[in-house]
């Protein structure tokens, strides 16, 4: 029974979203000049939809630049440039290069974008993700110990 109402509801459903089709297609030109007279006679409809417009351009997904694919190993992977990854991390991209310079996570193996832009593949995403737990936002106070035991562990990985 739950079947055939499901059925039911989505056909009425496609039903009236064809209607609704059939009827823009149909009054379309008088609808958008009625549309534009409102916007420009009434200041709270133009405003509102200005918000409309700014938040729909928000939320669309845009080709992203902060990855690309590359060849490794014969294989076609996704790499993550530096910036995605600080991003991700919420440090800054100077942070990743200092841990970098400081040998706590090696150097990038997938090599570097045209640009010179620092290259990570995903799992080693994760793995630094590990070493910025343990290593707080001031230097001085963290377990020496415990970033020795990650960035062994990161090597190992790697």
């Amino acid at each position: 029974m739950v079947h055939k109402d499901r059925s039911r509801n989505t056909d009425t459903l496609e039903r009236r979203r064809q209607e609704s089709r059939d009827w823009y297609a149909k009054n379309k030109g008088e609808y958008n000049a009625a549309r534009r007279r409102r916007y420009w006679t009434d200041a709270v409809y133009a405003a509102a939809a200005i918000e409309r417009s700014r938040m729909y351009r928000k939320n669309q997904v845009h080709e992203s630049r902060d990855w690309v694919i590359r060849k490794k190993d014969g294989q076609l992977v996704q790499c993550w440039r530096i910036g995605a990854v600080a991003k991700r991390l919420d440090r800054s991209v100077d942070t990743i290069r200092r841990w970098q310079a400081l040998r706590l996570i090696p150097r990038c193996n997938v090599g570097t974008h045209g640009r010179g832009h620092r290259l990570f593949l995903g799992h080693q995403i994760h793995l630094i993700e590990k070493l910025s737990v343990v290593m707080p936002w001031n230097r001085k106070k963290h377990d020496g110990e415990r970033v020795s035991e990650v960035v062994v562990n990161i090597r190992r990985l790697w």
